[in-house]
C-alpha cells in the first residue's frame, strides 16, 4: 500500500497537513451568491477606487481644459479693446470714442 501511495504521489500529510494550501492544491471554487474571499473583495474594491480616481482625473482634465479657453478668450478679446485704446488722433491725441463706448457699457451693466 505505502508504494502505491509513493507511486501516485499521495500520502497523509498533503491532505490534511499543517498547510493545506502549498503544493499544486486546487482551491475550491465558490459557488454564485456566495461571499468573496477577502483577497477578491480587496482586488474588486482595489478597482473601483483606481477607476473613481481615472474619472476625477478626467474631470479635472476636462475643466482644466475649458478653463483655459475661457482664458485665451478673454485675452483675445482684452488685446482688442487694448489696440483701440492705444489709438491716437493725427495730432497724438487719445481717441475718445473707445473710452466713452467702454465707460457707456459699464453704466448700461451697472444698470441691468
Amino acid at each position: 500500500q505505502q508504494q502505491q501511495q509513493q507511486q501516485h504521489g499521495s500520502n497523509n500529510q498533503d491532505q490534511g497537513g499543517a498547510f493545506p494550501h502549498t503544493g499544486n492544491a486546487r482551491r475550491r471554487q465558490r459557488p454564485p451568491g456566495k461571499q468573496m474571499s477577502k483577497t477578491q473583495r480587496l482586488a474588486m474594491e482595489n478597482e473601483a477606487r483606481k477607476a473613481e480616481a481615472q474619472k476625477a482625473k478626467q474631470e479635472a482634465e476636462r475643466a482644466r481644459a475649458e478653463h483655459q479657453a475661457k482664458v485665451e478668450q478673454s485675452k483675445k478679446l482684452r488685446g482688442k479693446e487694448k489696440q483701440k485704446f492705444f489709438k491716437k488722433t493725427k495730432k497724438g491725441q487719445p481717441v475718445m470714442k473707445y473710452r466713452m463706448d467702454k465707460v457707456l457699457a459699464a453704466l448700461q451693466k451697472e444698470q441691468h
